[in-house]
């Protein structure tokens, strides 16, 4: 039996969508930079993001501090391979052409347009709870 979620993530249906729905926001606000590239910038910097929160919640279990001195390089270049994996992935075969193809043909539903900013406002407010939980746990020590 095939592992729904790996599958999905392994053909890259969420990467996809998730660029499209941001190509398409950059792309009706009107956008000097090109909405392909606004998109692939979104998307690198909500992959970093999620890194951020997986960050945080070793730092929360006391795993791992990533955000001591010593790992202060390895961020940044882990950083900068994450943001030009992303544009390599989209850029690569015009496949960010064939993405706004394959989505612009099809109906959107207004559910999964809410699901998408529910999501991204999940996302963007997580990391600050996370953030206040670290330093809670540390003034309570």
């Amino acid at each position: 039996m095939e592992n729904w979620g790996w599958s999905l993530i392994l053909k890259n249906k969420i990467m996809d969508y998730i660029f499209y729905r941001f190509y398409k926001s950059a792309n009706e606000n009107g956008n000097y930079a090109g909405p392909e590239f606004t998109a692939c910038s979104y998307v690198s910097l909500f992959l970093l993001l999620h890194m951020w929160i997986l960050s945080l919640l070793l730092r929360l279990w006391g795993i791992v501090d990533i955000f001591e001195s010593e790992y202060e390089n390895i961020t940044i270049a882990i950083s900068l391979i994450v943001m030009g994996l992303v544009y390599l992935y989209f850029y690569y075969k015009k496949r960010h052409s064939k993405i706004i193809e394959k989505y612009s043909q099809v109906k959107e539903k207004e559910y999964k347009v809410i699901i998408f900013w529910c999501y991204v406002g999940i996302s963007m407010i997580t990391p600050f709870v996370l953030q206040l939980c670290v330093v809670h746990m540390r003034i309570n020590r």
